[in-house]
């Protein structure tokens, strides 16, 4: 019962969050938001942070549609 929120969102292969050192496959996304079922409708959006580089990482953000 639980999903990564990312991609349920953004289903497209190809979006990576890490990008080790030295290493010719190119990058990995990991980063994952694990959500329950409940919540996979109130997913609005998600991207990854990539404007600023700030290490070989970049965060995954998610918008969710909640009432707190």
């Amino acid at each position: 019962g639980y999903t990564d929120a990312y991609s349920e969102a953004v289903p497209e292969r190809g979006a990576y969050t890490w990008w080790p050192d030295g290493d010719d496959a190119g990058g990995l996304r990991t980063d994952t938001h694990i959500i329950s079922e409940l919540l996979v409708s109130q997913v609005e959006r998600a991207h990854i942070y990539d404007e600023k580089a700030f290490s070989h990482h970049a965060p995954v953000v998610i918008d969710y549609d909640l009432t707190l």
